[in-house]
């Protein structure tokens, strides 16, 4: 099994999309859409790699009532990405604690080591992915998120096999 950890903002939520939907602070958040040619980038990437997503963004907290949740799973739904989505990381970040992104995707591969995963892809707008940055970590810029030269660069991450995490 191939892991795509994804963020949403910056890399399938782009700020040129949002600009061109004229969204601004007083947007609800039923009314956004995702940008389109990120979500290509990526459901093209899941056809070659055969991978899952598994969400890291601050998306994936209070699913339940989210109305950006429901977002994003819409638009996976009209991918035909939906049952590619299988689940979401932890969440760390706590008054006492404060959690990077990078130990919150460490912490599901730990709690998932038997889905034997065979390759792991970070896509996210942050700078840093703390170990797994030089390896296993696709920057987005916010502007364009995941264009197809990343998603190639993507696509050869998740298939080197490399494993950081045993």
């Amino acid at each position: 099994m191939r892991i795509i950890f994804l963020d949403i903002d910056g890399v399938i939520n782009t700020v040129r999309n949002l600009q061109f939907q004229g969204a601004g602070a007083d947007t609800r958040p039923d009314q956004i859409r995702l940008d389109p040619l990120p979500l290509l980038s990526l459901k093209e990437m899941i056809e070659v790699t055969n991978a899952y997503i598994v969400v890291t963004s601050s998306w994936r907290k209070k699913r339940e009532t989210s109305r950006l949740w429901k977002v994003f799973m819409k638009a996976m739904e009209e991918a035909g990405l939906q049952s590619r989505v299988i689940g979401v990381t932890p969440e760390l970040d706590k008054p006492e604690e404060s959690a990077e992104r990078w130990q919150e995707i460490q912490l599901w591969l730990e709690q998932n080591k038997r889905l034997k995963i065979k390759g792991i892809v970070i896509l996210d707008d942050q700078e840093s992915m703390g170990d797994y940055t030089k390896t296993h970590f696709v920057h987005c810029d916010p502007y364009d998120g995941l264009t197809k030269p990343l998603m190639k660069k993507a696509v050869q991450v998740l298939l080197s096999g490399q494993r950081l995490w045993d």
